[in-house]
This record gives C-alpha cells, sequence and structure tokens, in this order.
C-alpha cells in the first residue's frame, strides 16, 4: 500500500517551507534516513531525510512551490508495487484530535483537490478536463483560481485561457511583480502577525556613547576587535538580568517567563532578515560572544544557518546605525516581549552641567519596543533607563 513522506515540524514557530530542491527523482529507492530534498524555512535552509523506506512513487510538492508542516511531499510505495491512481495523501496539517480525524474526513487541505463546494462533512475536487490543467501549469496559472464559465462547471481550456488574458492585461499596468515566497513571505506573515495582535508601545531616549565608544577603542588596542552589537547584547543581557518580566511571552495560559536569556541581532542577508541568536548571553563576556556571534553571521550570511542558530530568542536588538538611520520604531520578533532599535552613534551639541556649558559628545538613541499586554509603561521605562546607564558606565 502507498505511503506519504510528510515535511516535518523543524522548530516551535515554523508553519511552512518552500521545497528548494528534490535531491532525489521518482522511481528511485530511498531509505530511512536518506536526504531526499533541501527546503527553506524562516529561520534557514535545512535538509529534509526520508521518514520511511520505498520507491519514490510520485512527488507532490515541485522545487519552487511551498508545503506546510505536516504535508504530504511525495508518495511511496514498495518494490514491485504498482502506482496507486486513485491513492489520496491527506495534508495532516494542524490535526489536533485523532478522534475527530477517524470520524469525518480531514478538513485541510488534499493534495490535487481545492476548496470549492463546501459541505458540513466533505469538499469535493475541483473539475478541470487534463487539457486546461496542463495550459495552466504550463502558464503558471494555479486553476484553482480560474473561474468555469458555468457555475459549478468543469474548467475547460477557454476558461483559462480567458483568464490568462485577463491576467495579463492587468498586470500589464504594473512595471513587474516580486513573487512573496520563501523567508521573505514568512517575515511578511509573522510581522503581520505581531503587529495585528500584539499592542506595541515605543519608548525612544538618547545616551550618551562615549563610554561604550571607548570600551571599544580599549579592547581594539589590545588586539580584541568587537562590533557595538558584541557590546550591546552584553549590556542587555545584563539589563535583563535585573528586570526578568522582559524576557517573557504571551501564551494561552498567561504571561510565560522565559529562564534563558537569548538575544537575537537581526542581520541583512542575501535571503532577506535573519537574527542569529546568543543563547545564555548573560553568563558570557564580550569576547564570547564576538567570537560566537561572527560564526553565526558568517553562516546566514551564506544561508548555512543552523536551526539552533536562529531559534529561541527571547530579546531582540535590531541596529541600523550604520546606514545612518539615527530613529526608528521595529516590530517586535513574535513570540518575544521586546525588541530594541539602535540607532546611528553622532556628534552634537550638549548641555554638560548645570553652569550650560555645551560640548560636543557622541550621541545615539535607543528604541525599546514592547508588547503592553506583557510589560507596563513604568517598567519598560526603567529597563530603558538602565540600558541607558549601562551605555554610559565606564565598563573598564
Amino acid at each position: 500500500m502507498p505511503k506519504t513522506i510528510k515535511l516535518p515540524k523543524i522548530g516551535v514557530n515554523m508553519t511552512e517551507a518552500l521545497i528548494m530542491e528534490w535531491v532525489v527523482k521518482e522511481g528511485e529507492s530511498v531509505k530511512e534516513g536518506d536526504l531526499i530534498l533541501i527546503a527553506e524555512t524562516d529561520k534557514a535552509t535545512q535538509d529534509i531525510f526520508a521518514t520511511d523506506s520505498g520507491i519514490i512513487d510520485k512527488i507532490l510538492v515541485q522545487a519552487g512551490e511551498n508545503a506546510s508542516c505536516q504535508q504530504a511531499i511525495a508518495i511511496l510505495i514498495e518494490p514491485g508495487e504498482k502506482s496507486d491512481k486513485n491513492f489520496d495523501p491527506i495534508d495532516t496539517t494542524k490535526i489536533e484530535d485523532e478522534k475527530t480525524v477517524q470520524s469525518k474526513p480531514d478538513e485541510q487541505s488534499f493534495v490535487g483537490k481545492t476548496e470549492t463546494n463546501v459541505s458540513s462533512n466533505q469538499k469535493e475536487r475541483i473539475k478541470i478536463s487534463p487539457l486546461a490543467k496542463k495550459t495552466a501549469k504550463d502558464h503558471g496559472i494555479d486553476y484553482k483560481q480560474v473561474p468555469p464559465s458555468t457555475p459549478h462547471g468543469r474548467i475547460e481550456q477557454e476558461d483559462v485561457l480567458a483568464f490568462i488574458e485577463n491576467t495579463v492585461s492587468l498586470e500589464n499596468e504594473v512595471t513587474d511583480i516580486i513573487p512573496l515566497t520563501g523567508i521573505r513571505k514568512i517575515i511578511a506573515d509573522r510581522l503581520t502577525e505581531s503587529n495585528l495582535t500584539k499592542p506595541s508601545v515605543s519608548l525612544t531616549l538618547h545616551a550618551d556613547a562615549g563610554q561604550i565608544i571607548e570600551w571599544r577603542n580599549r579592547l581594539k588596542k589590545n588586539g580584541k576587535i568587537v562590533s557595538y552589537n558584541d557590546l550591546l547584547v552584553a549590556i542587555i543581557a545584563k539589563a535583563i538580568k535585573e528586570h526578568p518580566i522582559i524576557n517573557s511571552k504571551m501564551t494561552d495560559k498567561g504571561i510565560q517567563l522565559l529562564k534563558d536569556i537569548n538575544i537575537g541581532v537581526a542581520v541583512d542577508s542575501d535571503k532577506g532578515l535573519v537574527v542569529p541568536v546568543i543563547r545564555n548571553a548573560d553568563s558570557k563576556g564580550v569576547l564570547e560572544i564576538n567570537e560566537e556571534f561572527k560564526n553565526k553571521i558568517e553562516r546566514a550570511k551564506s544561508g548555512k544557518s543552523s536551526m539552533e542558530d536562529l531559534a529561541d530568542g527571547t530579546f531582540t536588538i535590531t541596529n541600523l546605525g550604520m546606514f545612518e538611520i539615527e530613529h526608528f520604531t521595529p516590530i517586535i520578533n513574535p513570540p518575544e516581549c521586546c525588541i530594541l532599535g539602535v540607532g546611528a552613534i553622532i556628534r552634537v551639541p550638549v548641555v554638560v552641567d548645570d553652569s550650560d556649558n555645551i560640548e560636543i559628545r557622541s550621541r545615539v538613541q535607543l528604541t525599546l519596543v514592547f508588547d503592553h499586554r506583557i510589560v507596563d509603561g513604568a517598567q519598560a521605562a526603567r529597563f530603558l533607563q538602565r540600558i541607558k546607564h549601562l551605555v554610559e558606565w565606564q565598563w573598564m
């Protein structure tokens, strides 16, 4: 009897992945544990391995297409077994109750099926002629979007051609379309969710950057090159330890305080925004943070990050100072509680004492965005103030 290989769920927040490359072909034999494809999640590029042994009878999700976690992506048959054209692999994404599944058809999508006429007990197939389906595929058209010429009728080739003509006339009005796929789509979905579900508030203050500049310069004179982000990770880890409510997330049961302080730093890469995470940052010194972060950035920029590199962050730093951006309001990286936006260090005139003396000082703007369901304004203000004092503190 045919069996399916399903896309595994790798990481708590993973919901789907982009199939980048199939390593095996239809008709080839595989063993459990063999590498069969490479997929791209919101975190990194991942190797996917066979969960069973057999012959690849049919690949259900092609390279360049997205698949949901636990969706059937390939059909396996035993050696000598013939293909079963009537075999329907069920997509078990988000099935939460086995009893419900046993008592009625699965309410998630079926491979080769779509949601046209939905009754309380079943979903009917889309009716489409083979020629119409081939025409849609040849033109890169999702036939599920093509309306038949007669209500509830079969989609014919003429319907597909009419749909293509109408679509082309609309697309002629724009210069280009960038497909929203892979990491870009997942980033868009997650940040939209964050913006819609988290009642976010931002607080901004200026900090004197003289001491953090001096700290970095002293390390450089000793032959130890570190970035401002490395220093900020150490500073924020210390501040979070003093304000544990910042290191939390909202769950169905309430606010969950997190034991580990794992600080992520947003990094720009060819594939989009990635956030390498320094785990247990409060237990590490600046040089250890620098070495770990440097290695993770290299892997992130080359698309070789592991899930361990990018998962389980509890707080995020995003620094746009290198682009001369002085102030911005970032979006919280779900499911975290807060994110810190760091602007450029600039030289400005500052009143330095009660005698109204003015000096040119290096200043930086820090913006904390927090989830107001978890943290009150005064708590967030005290935390941001503590970061300011630590930035201005003479560390060495």
